[in-house]
């Protein structure tokens, strides 16, 4: 049996816990553990929380050992949960595979034989180490978004406004998506400049309220207020992904780049060296794919070129030749379908912990309270 597991540190949220629950329901008999200090807001099928803060560190593993059996192989999707699964599979010999779902590559790394990845970034990353991943990106489970999309309701959030071109920015308002969101009111202002209107809705979890009034005093400044959208209500932002067909342009990073995509909606992707995103066309797909859409991704293009090709799009109306090409890429490198057959030959060759590497699961420790003082203090 495969068992699934992830750490949650803070609201439980997040594209790896959609990309687990995609994952974990191509195989029927699987179970998902959830170790950490909130239940996820992803809803899953046979999970089990395991809380930090009711039972502690000694407390939780003693409960993940209790549910492991011998047999069962441990997927990982974070290096937090793999710190103690990892530490089972020494006494019960089950076979690790750990998945690092996105973020720059790291200077420390736990040491594991079967390691699959979500970018070419990472995999490179891996390979200069000398160690061994797999490269899958299919996480994306079309049927799920689908149902999610025909089962909204239009409350009129988002058509009561009348815009040339509305835009769509799914991201927690926070400091870690604060320069997402910049680069979506940069982008609205520098085509109202050109006269274009278009209007941003601001779809996520509200992590800080400095972040956000910032952000408005800025749409205020540039006097875009009656154009730039929040919405932070639980309501809106539970599974925001429904709301994407509902626009013309997505402006995402990581998964919500490549659901939009799914969904065939015009995307828009922030890079490092640009205040606007990009559009993601045959151009830019190869060097966005390659840092897995994250806002690190560099373009090659200028910002006044960058600005030329979405100002273009105002004006077209047939956009059936980005939807082909939104939807081969899809089929090719984001469907989910076509990932058990990749993971079943890493489960395949998975191995066991040993004590060989008890070093290592020292660090691992260390390492995840370093993280867990950083982001809880």
């Amino acid at each position: 049996m495969l068992t699934f597991l992830a750490f949650t540190m803070d609201q439980g949220i997040g594209g790896h816990y959609y990309s687990l629950k995609a994952l974990s329901e191509q195989y029927v008999d699987s179970k998902v553990v959830i170790i950490g200090h909130t239940k996820p807001r992803v809803k899953y099928d046979n999970l089990t929380f395991i809380s930090i803060r009711d039972n502690g560190y000694c407390g939780a593993f003693s409960l993940l050992y209790k549910i492991i059996n011998v047999n069962d192989t441990l997927h990982c999707f974070d290096e937090h949960s793999f710190s103690f699964a990892r530490v089972v599979s020494i006494f019960k010999n089950n076979p690790l595979v750990l998945t690092k779902c996105g973020g720059k590559p790291l200077r420390y790394y736990p040491r594991c034989y079967s390691i699959s990845v979500f970018s070419k970034e990472d995999q490179e990353h891996f390979h200069n180490k000398n160690v061994s991943s797999y490269l899958i990106p299919n996480r994306i489970n079309r049927n799920e978004i689908m149902a999610l999309v025909n089962e909204r309701t239009k409350d009129n959030l988002f058509f009561e406004r009348s815009f040339e071109r509305r835009a769509i920015c799914i991201a927690r308002v926070g400091r870690k998506y604060r320069k997402k969101i910049l680069s979506a009111i940069n982008l609205s202002y520098k085509l109202k400049k050109l006269g274009h209107d278009l209007s941003v809705d601001v779809v996520g979890v509200l992590e800080d309220g400095h972040v956000l009034s910032e952000l408005k005093d800025l749409c205020n400044y540039l006097s875009i207020q009656d154009r730039i959208f929040f919405h932070t209500d639980k309501k809106v932002t539970t599974d925001a992904v429904r709301w994407l067909p509902d626009f013309d342009f997505s402006i995402g990073t990581g998964r919500g780049a490549m659901e939009a995509m799914c969904l065939g909606v015009l995307t828009l992707a922030p890079v490092s060296n640009l205040d606007i995103p990009i559009f993601v066309d045959d151009n830019t797909f190869g060097s966005l794919f390659e840092k897995n859409f994250s806002e690190r991704s560099v373009s090659t293009l200028s910002e006044s070129e960058a600005l030329t090709k979405i100002s273009n799009l105002f004006t077209k109306s047939d956009f059936n030749r980005e939807r082909f090409f939104y939807q081969n890429i899809f089929n090719e490198y984001f469907d989910i379908l076509s990932a058990p057959k990749k993971y079943d030959e890493i489960y395949s060759k998975a191995q066991r912990q040993s004590f060989s590497g008890i070093v290592d699961v020292f660090c691992n420790f260390i390492y995840l309270k370093y993280i867990e003082r950083q982001k809880l203090k």
